[in-house]
């Protein structure tokens, strides 16, 4: 059950699978799962940009009543954003960036990990990108843009007291190249300061189709 509206998104989903491979248990199976969240995004006084706050809260269930491969858990998570973009001179882009977040963990049937855990981890980011843009007398369009980021966060942000469920698969792509934190769930976070640069070129034909 889901509603988007311009500058708010609520969500709430209840899913529950049993895996068909015959080398798995679904009694040691996250099987039962619940998700739930707030968005909401805004423009804040005084500084300006566009600033985001997202409350998100999961929790998954195993039918299995043993410790460790019985472990359940459910978290609930603060996140926010606050971007920034400014037209520099020569068409030069700079940008600031800002994002935490705040994860509370309750673990049970898990003795290797406490059964209340809380995390926190900022990040702060600057991005500067160059788009350049040249039209053909046929009346194509290329576009070419560089960009490099710098990104800081602490070494540790406390990944290791929580047990990774989420995150252990990572698909790595163009699409999350520039994300702060490239984990796709909730259990791992990105953590140390690091260099992001990247080039795309892009060719737009005023017959319709665009090469990228």
């Amino acid at each position: 059950i889901s509603r988007a509206r311009r500058d708010e998104f609520i969500s709430f989903g209840v899913t529950y699978y049993e895996s068909l491979r015959d080398t798995e248990d679904n009694r040691t199976l996250p099987t039962t799962l619940l998700d739930a969240e707030f968005t909401r995004r805004y423009v804040p006084p005084v500084i300006g940009g566009i600033a985001t706050f997202s409350l998100i809260s999961q929790g998954h269930d195993r039918r299995d009543e043993s410790d460790i491969t019985g472990r359940d858990m459910g978290s609930v998570t603060a996140t926010g954003n606050w971007r920034r973009d400014w037209i520099l001179p020569a068409g030069l882009v700079a940008a600031a960036e800002a994002e935490f977040y705040a994860d509370t963990y309750v673990i049970n049937q898990d003795s290797t990990y406490e059964t209340s855990v809380t995390r926190f981890t900022p990040y702060l980011a600057t991005e500067l990108s160059w788009p350049l843009m040249r039209a053909s007398a046929n009346g194509v369009s290329h576009v070419i843009e560089p960009t490099i980021q710098l990104v800081w966060s602490p070494d540790d942000d406390g990944v290791d007291d929580i047990p990774n469920e989420d995150s252990v698969s990572v698909e790595f792509d163009e699409a999350n190249l520039f994300d702060l934190n490239r984990f796709p769930g909730s259990d791992e976070r990105e953590a140390g300061s690091r260099l992001t640069f990247g080039l795309t070129y892009n060719r737009y034909d005023p017959a319709g189709w665009t090469l990228g």
